[in-house]
């Protein structure tokens, strides 16, 4: 093995991440980003990683380090504001959310997350042409698919509420 070789680091922290070996895959991610602090693609998967250890101080740090790097990240944008809405900042959230789909219209997630706080907030057009913008997207994911049928057939916007199920 070469471990100067380009994100072998990272190809093995990925590896051992998909095993479940959470301290190994982390070993692996600091060594990647000790020898190549700017990569975006490692920032980011390890930010991930990070959020799906509930470890949010420090996926935050790798958000806003890729904007540091790159601000037009708007994959980085969405989970800072994943972040900021699981702490309430539902403001703040909406913002990073309207921010990353105006850099990458194409973004699926945004626009879910401001279509549940819009129905929330009782803005039921605005909650179904995010939910048909979101569902333009073809999205794969089963879960959201129910979520985005569930608030479907809340709305009484039963043909997309069917579609979805």
């Amino acid at each position: 093995m070469a471990p100067d070789h380009p994100q072998i680091n990272y190809r093995i922290a990925q590896g051992y991440w998909a095993c479940g070996d959470i301290e190994k895959a982390r070993q692996y991610f600091l060594a990647e980003l000790r020898n190549n602090p700017g990569d975006i693609d490692v920032l980011f998967d390890f930010g991930i990683f990070l959020l799906k250890n509930a470890e949010i101080p420090a996926a935050t740090e790798k958000f806003n380090r890729i904007l540091e790097l790159e601000p037009n990240f708007a994959p980085a944008l969405h989970y800072l504001g994943e972040i900021s809405l699981n702490n309430g900042e539902e403001s703040k959230a909406n913002q990073l959310f309207d921010t990353a789909l105006k850099i990458e219209n194409t973004l699926a997630g945004p626009r879910y997350r401001l279509a549940q706080n819009a129905l929330k907030n009782g803005e039921i057009e605005r909650t179904v042409e995010l939910l048909l913008g979101e569902l333009e997207l073809d999205p794969q994911d089963g879960q959201l698919l129910m979520s985005i049928g569930t608030m479907m057939a809340q709305l009484e916007q039963n043909d997309y509420a069917t579609h979805c199920f």
